[in-house]
């Protein structure tokens, strides 16, 4: 096998090794599962999220042949949370149905946005939307690195996150 590059935050290689799916993943879960978090707003179905994306690309690792293993996994979990969340699109809606909105008696001159309101706004966003905010902005990722984690153009990818910033600052500045 050929050693494959590990590489930091920054996309800069960090040593010259084999690269086990372990150690990556060691690495790499929380950035995963917070990624996956952002993205389905439910702990849950981002935990179960992360380990079919991870179980999926333990099938198919060959670090020799990936060139960027954290960008590997971190594309596996946007696409498993892209298909986790076409498949349970009926019962989210359901959910959030019988939920309903606990914010709405905050007194109208509050102008802090908490964490709640954000995810809940980031939740009601477009799938493309979503991915490109939480990779760009929580993920600190690159245009083009957001990009290439989406499968898409950085034109494509900007005009997500420049429209999905735009939605979530019309949904917040509502609500403040």
């Amino acid at each position: 096998m050929q050693p494959a590059a590990m590489r930091d935050e920054a996309g800069a290689v960090s040593c010259d090794r084999p690269v086990s799916f372990d150690a990556v993943v060691r690495e790499r879960y929380d950035q995963l599962l917070r990624l996956a978090w952002l993205l389905t707003s439910d702990r849950h179905e981002a935990e179960d999220a992360v380990a079919e994306a991870l179980a999926k690309s333990l099938r198919r690792w060959d670090a020799a042949s990936i060139a960027n293993p954290a960008a590997y996994l971190r594309r596996a979990v946007v696409n498993e949370v892209n298909s986790s969340l076409r498949r349970l699109r009926t019962r989210r809606t359901h959910r959030a149905r019988r939920r309903g909105d606990d914010r709405g008696q905050r007194p109208a001159d509050q102008q802090v946005v908490d964490a709640d309101a954000v995810a809940t706004a980031l939740a009601r966003l477009p799938a493309k939307q979503r991915t490109a905010v939480a990779l760009r902005f929580y993920e600190g990722l690159s245009q083009a690195e957001t990009a290439a984690a989406m499968g898409c153009s950085v034109g494509a990818a900007k005009s997500n996150c420049a429209r999905g910033l735009k939605a979530l600052r019309t949904e917040l500045e509502g609500k403040a």
